[in-house]
């Protein structure tokens, strides 16, 4: 709770990734405190701490205090943070995969672990990398049934060697996707202590009442209605087990997982009947539709405002001035001849090949 509450006094907005979101993520991880842990997880990161020095910043605010971004006076510069190297992103963008895994929030974990997946590692791929896509997988298919399809971002050659170290995890979702009961629970025990290794055993428990919910799903796509006992004879592990099969669907309906109904049969046979539902579209109110966009439009401003700040940081820092010098001396031996070959296109697009040359 101190740290959480360092970390909001230090920038309200928690904005700026700093080493102590880091610790305060492990500590809550070790704790199991992941409700806070999620407080601080759930608001944008939009900045990284730099090294930019007090001359630059004091160019860009006459006080630090007085910036409107965070990310101003949160540098190894003030102490208010530390170093960061690849590794440290890595494990807290892991970290709060975890901590959304054990909450139960697929969609958030999903982000948080792809975020692992593309951030730089010096043309390396870390053992970090390989622990997310693992849980990455397993994610995938406990949130919709399949595994989610790799960053754009991530290079062919590491995704290959990531795919190739996690092949057992790939082999487990080909498995998963092929409806066959008998096949998915003998993958399952075959990387028994290959699971319990990569402290991944939960999630993958977790994939046989997935398996079974998606089995009853899809039976949605061949059959209008079915009997219960039909159902538990094609996606229970107990076919007998009829009773069972049928709780397990109602629960399915109520929970909302399910657009189905359990009718009486028509003959003596006392068992219902599992009768699905034609998908109807949800409409929304015009209140509704325009409290979203409002909320759309007041996140893309924030964001707006950031990328500002931060193109008004990188102007005034000394790379991108001894960029400017030099693409200036570039430019004066083009016109001068002493540079053949140089075009004037060459010169365009000044903010995208800074970087490179940095």
């Amino acid at each position: 709770m101190l740290l959480h509450n360092a970390i909001l006094r230090l920038d309200p907005t928690s904005s700026t990734l700093t080493s102590t979101h880091y610790h305060f993520i492990r500590l809550c991880l070790s704790a199991r405190a992941y409700g806070e842990a999620a407080d601080i997880l759930d608001r944008p990161i939009y900045h990284i701490p730099t090294s930019l020095d007090k001359a630059s910043a004091a160019r860009s605010y006459q006080y630090l205090c007085s910036a409107e971004s965070s990310s101003a006076y949160l540098t190894p510069g003030t102490s208010l943070t530390e170093k960061f190297n690849y590794r440290t992103y890595l494990e807290y963008y892991l970290y709060g995969g975890m901590v959304y895994i054990a909450l139960r929030e697929w969609e958030k974990a999903l982000f948080f672990l792809e975020a692992c997946l593309v951030i730089p590692t010096s043309n390396t791929v870390s053992y970090i990398q390989i622990e997310a896509y693992r849980k990455f997988v397993l994610v995938g298919l406990l949130h919709n049934n399949r595994i989610p399809k790799a960053p754009k971002t991530i290079s062919t050659s590491a995704i290959k060697t990531i795919r190739l170290v996690a092949k057992a995890y790939d082999c487990l979702a080909d498995a998963f996707k092929s409806n066959d009961p008998e096949r998915f629970r003998a993958e399952v025990a075959e990387g028994q202590s290959l699971w319990a290794q990569d402290c991944n055993t939960g999630l993958v428990l977790q994939l046989f009442d997935s398996f079974r919910k998606y089995a009853v799903i899809r039976l949605g796509r061949t059959f209008i209605a079915l009997s219960i006992a039909e159902v538990a004879k094609r996606t229970s592990v107990d076919p007998s087990d009829v009773k069972g099969t049928a709780a397990y669907v109602a629960s399915l309906i109520s929970q909302g997982e399910l657009n189905a109904e359990l009718t009486a049969s028509s003959g003596n046979d006392p068992m219902p009947v599992l009768r699905f539902l034609p998908s109807a579209a949800t409409t929304k109110s015009e209140a509704q539709l325009q409290q979203e966009l409002a909320a759309q439009t007041g996140g893309l401003r924030n964001i707006l405002k950031h990328i500002s700040d931060n193109d008004h940081r990188v102007e005034i820092t000394k790379e991108y001035i001894g960029f400017l010098q030099k693409l200036k001396k570039q430019k004066e031996q083009a016109a001068k001849g002493g540079a053949a070959g140089v075009s004037e296109a060459q010169f365009e697009d000044i903010d995208e090949d800074m970087m490179g040359d940095i």
